[in-house]
């Protein structure tokens, strides 16, 4: 883990949240942005030739896992945040994201 960085009275981690999150205890707000599910990974591992709708070509393979094992692990740190929990995500993420999050305690 990299050492945090203090701008204003926020402090700011870069890392991967399932390790830095159980250093912290409670925190205030969560605002993230996960890794794509699987079916984005599918449509960017450059065997697509799929375009964007601006005509430009698809982006190429992405070199990180997809969400889809470990959601329910970051939707779990969402019970040390006193405020938002905000998860950004593809438009084919929403509805996995409101099931885990609908089905958790927070």
């Amino acid at each position: 883990m990299s050492e945090p960085v203090i701008i204003g009275n926020a402090t700011l981690y870069l890392g991967n949240c399932l390790d830095i999150m159980p250093t912290l205890g409670a925190v205030d707000h969560i605002i993230c942005d996960p890794p794509y599910e699987a079916i984005t990974h599918k449509a960017l591992d450059g065997k697509n030739t799929a375009r964007r709708n601006d005509g430009r070509p698809a982006s190429p393979a992405v070199d990180f896992g997809p969400i889809d094992e470990i959601r329910e692990q970051v939707v779990a740190m969402g019970e040390q945040c006193e405020g938002w929990f905000i998860a950004f995500c593809t438009p084919e993420g929403v509805w996995p994201w409101a099931q885990a999050i609908n089905a958790s305690p927070m």
